[in-house]
C-alpha cells in the first residue's frame, strides 16, 4: 500500500510538471499570437493613417488649387454685324493669315471706320470657327478713361471677357494657363484706351502682359485702335481700313434710307457720299437722320449744305454722334499733349484742299517749329493719313474741325 501511495504520489508530481509546461508552452504561443495580433494591427493603424494622411494632403492641395485658380463662365462672342458691306475681301484675307498662319493683326483707322464690326465678322466666319470652337473672345475696353486705367483694370476687363475670375496675384499667369489650353482667338477692341493709357502702372504693365500673351502657342490676337502704337515685343500684321467703295456706300445708304428707290435717288445721294469720303459711320448717321425724319433727297441735301457735321451729330455715345468719336481722338493723352499746337496743325491740314505738303510744312507753318513732331502724333492717332507726300484728314473729319 505504502508503494502504491508513493507511485501515485510521484505520478501527480510529474503531472504538475507536465502541466507547468503545458501551460508555459500555451502561454508563449498565446503571447506569439499576442505579438503577432499587435503587430497586425499596428501596421493596419499606420496604414490607416497614412492613407488618411495624404487623402487631407490631396484635399488641402485641391483647395488650394482651386483657391488660386480661376473660376471658369463660359462665354460667346459677338454675332456678326447684319450691317457689314464691302468688306468680304478683307475679311477673308484677314481670315487666311489667322487660320493658316496664326498672325497678330492690328486693324488700324480713324473713329466709325468699322474696325469693330471687321472683327466681329472674322470671329463669325466658318474658317475661324472651325479652328477656334467656343475660344473665340471678344475684349472690349470702350467706355473707359485712358487717363485713369490701370494695369488692374485692364487684367480684370480681358479676364472677365474670358469667362475667369482671376483669383490672388499674377493675373498674367491665370490668363496665360487658361488661354494655353487649346487654341484661341482674342479680339482687344479700342485698344486705343490702354495704348494711350497715362497711368503709371499701366504704362509699364501692360505692353509686356499682351507680349507674354502673345507668345502663347496657339493664341491669335486681333486689335482694334485708333493708335499705333501698338504693344511691342509683338509681331503684328498692321491693316489700315479704308473707307468703303462708292457701291458699297450706296448699299449702307439705301439699306437704312427707303423714303424712295435707290434708283430714283442714287445721282443725288452719289456726291453727298463722296463729300463724306465713304466714311462708314456718317453714312450710317446720315442715313438714319433722313430716314427718321423724313427728309427727301434734295431736303437731305439742303441740310447738309447748310449744316454739314452738325447733320451728323443725330444722337448721342460715339456710334451716333461724329463729334462724340472725333472727341474720343481729340482727348486722347497724346493729342491732348500737344496742347493748342496740335489743334492748330489739325485746322491747317483740314483747311488746304490738297492736304499739307511734308516737304513744305516747316516752311510753310514757322509758327510750329516742332510741326513734324505733331503732325506725326496726328498720324498715329489716325487724325490725319499720308498719301502722296501729303498730309490729309477724311472729309468728316475736316468738316468737324
Amino acid at each position: 500500500m505504502n508503494s502504491e501511495a508513493a507511485s501515485k504520489k510521484e505520478q501527480r508530481f510529474w503531472q504538475r510538471i507536465f502541466s507547468v509546461r503545458i501551460d508555459r508552452d500555451q502561454i508563449a504561443r498565446w503571447e506569439k499570437d499576442f505579438d503577432r495580433v499587435i503587430a497586425l494591427f499596428n501596421f493596419e493603424a499606420i496604414a490607416g493613417i497614412a492613407v488618411g494622411v495624404k487623402k487631407l494632403v490631396l484635399e488641402s492641395k485641391d483647395n488650394a488649387a482651386s483657391i488660386h485658380a480661376p473660376k471658369y463662365r463660359p462665354t460667346k462672342p459677338p454675332s456678326r454685324p447684319a450691317m457689314l458691306y464691302g468688306r468680304d475681301d478683307l475679311v477673308a484675307e484677314l481670315t487666311n493669315l489667322i487660320v493658316v498662319s496664326d498672325e497678330h493683326i492690328a486693324l488700324i483707322g480713324p473713329g466709325g471706320m468699322g474696325k469693330s464690326s471687321l472683327a466681329k465678322a472674322i470671329l463669325n466666319e466658318p474658317l475661324v470657327t472651325k479652328k477656334f470652337t467656343d475660344r473665340r473672345f471678344f475684349v472690349t475696353y470702350d467706355g473707359l478713361d485712358p487717363s485713369t486705367i490701370t494695369f488692374d483694370t485692364f487684367m480684370t476687363r480681358f479676364a472677365g471677357a474670358l469667362g475667369i475670375e482671376i483669383a490672388g496675384a499674377d493675373p498674367v499667369r491665370q490668363i496665360s494657363t487658361f488661354l494655353c489650353s487649346a487654341s484661341a482667338l482674342v479680339v482687344l477692341d479700342n485698344a486705343e484706351t490702354f495704348e494711350e493709357a497715362s497711368a503709371s502702372s499701366a504704362l509699364g504693365d501692360i505692353p509686356p502682359a499682351i507680349a507674354d500673351i502673345a507668345n502663347i502657342p496657339g493664341v491669335v490676337l486681333i486689335l482694334t485702335s485708333r493708335s499705333r502704337r501698338n504693344a511691342p515685343n509683338v509681331r503684328w500684321i498692321t491693316k489700315d481700313i479704308p473707307p468703303l467703295d462708292l457701291s458699297s456706300a450706296q448699299v449702307v445708304f439705301f439699306q437704312i434710307y427707303q423714303h424712295i428707290s435707290h434708283s430714283e435717288a442714287e445721282e443725288d445721294i452719289r456726291g453727298l457720299l463722296k463729300e463724306l469720303d465713304f466714311h462708314p459711320l456718317s453714312i450710317n448717321i446720315l442715313a438714319n437722320a433722313a430716314q427718321q425724319n423724313g427728309w427727301s433727297p434734295a431736303t437731305l441735301l439742303k441740310r447738309w449744305n447748310d449744316r454739314h457735321s452738325k447733320v451728323l451729330d443725330a444722337g448721342k455715345g460715339r456710334l451716333q454722334s461724329l463729334s462724340d468719336t472725333m472727341q474720343l481722338s481729340l482727348s486722347s493723352p497724346s493729342v491732348h499733349n500737344l496742347g493748342e499746337d496740335g489743334h492748330r496743325a489739325l485746322a491747317i491740314i483740314a483747311f488746304l484742299p490738297q492736304g499739307l505738303n511734308e516737304d513744305l510744312a516747316s516752311d510753310l507753318l514757322p509758327s510750329l517749329p516742332q510741326v513734324d513732331a505733331i503732325c506725326d502724333v496726328l498720324c498715329t492717332q489716325s487724325l490725319v493719313y499720308r498719301q502722296d507726300n501729303f498730309l490729309k484728314v477724311l472729309a468728316p473729319i475736316r468738316h468737324y474741325v
